[in-house]
């Protein structure tokens, strides 16, 4: 009887201490999470819908309609500008006759030449010259340098020339860190081409009499015509 009251005990005092356990995890286990708390997970935006490259029917009747059209559309390929404002005067004088039209200027590619303004004196330019060769050795910039003797800038001190604004700029900061000032001169090589496209918005091609009328405000003015398709997008003209 003794024996089976010790093992009561026993089992009394070994409950408690479990029990004594668990409520000290758990209080454990509440300050750490007071003190440590997870981080809130951070909301996706919502993906925007992959283009699957489907299209509505309407949309695909309508482009084949505006394929078709263009198949035997007569663009006309308008040249002879003399400058840009010219061109976007002739585009609003036919689109206020109800012709499709839009701007195209070709710009031809540049050279950039770096170089020291002219001086009052060839002595002058001769001294610069010396000094800055000897301070472009001394720091191994290999620049092409020499010294301009005629034109508009006589006098003046050639620093290269760059096929590219970037290429000109670097070496440009490179020579203002010697204490000099070098400028540069873009120098195109070809002129820019200014063409106008125009199509007529229902007919086949453009009136002979509405050109006429339309071309007399600008002389020197030239035509090429040829079918749209293919030659500009639809979406270009306004």
């Amino acid at each position: 009887m003794r024996l089976a009251s010790q093992r009561l005990n026993r089992g009394i005092e070994t409950v408690r201490y479990i029990a004594i356990f668990l409520l000290l995890a758990n209080a454990g286990y509440f300050a750490w999470n007071y003190h440590y708390p997870r981080p809130q997970p951070v909301a996706e935006e919502p993906r925007a819908l992959l283009n699957t490259g489907l299209t509505l029917l309407s949309e695909y009747e309508a482009r084949g309609e505006e394929l078709a059209q263009d198949a035997v559309r007569q663009c006309s390929i308008v040249s002879g500008f003399t400058d840009r404002p010219q061109a976007e005067a002739f585009i609003a004088a036919a689109r206020a006759r109800s012709l499709q039209a839009y701007l195209e200027v070709e710009v031809p590619h540049a050279e950039f030449r770096l170089y020291l303004p002219p001086t009052p004196s060839r002595d002058i330019a001769a001294a610069i010259l010396d000094d800055l060769s000897e301070r472009l050795v001394a720091e191994d910039l290999g620049l092409d340098i020499y010294l301009i003797t005629r034109g508009d800038l006589e006098n003046a001190i050639a620093l290269g020339l760059f096929g590219s604004r970037e290429r000109a700029e670097a070496a440009r900061d490179q020579v203002a860190g010697l204490g000099y000032g070098p400028q540069i001169e873009e120098i195109p090589l070809g002129e820019s081409q200014i063409r106008v496209f125009l199509r007529p918005a229902q007919s086949e091609r453009i009136i002979e009499s509405e050109w006429l009328d339309l071309s007399a405000e600008t002389e020197g003015l030239t035509r090429l015509e040829n079918l749209c398709e293919g030659l500009v997008q639809a979406s270009q003209f306004q």
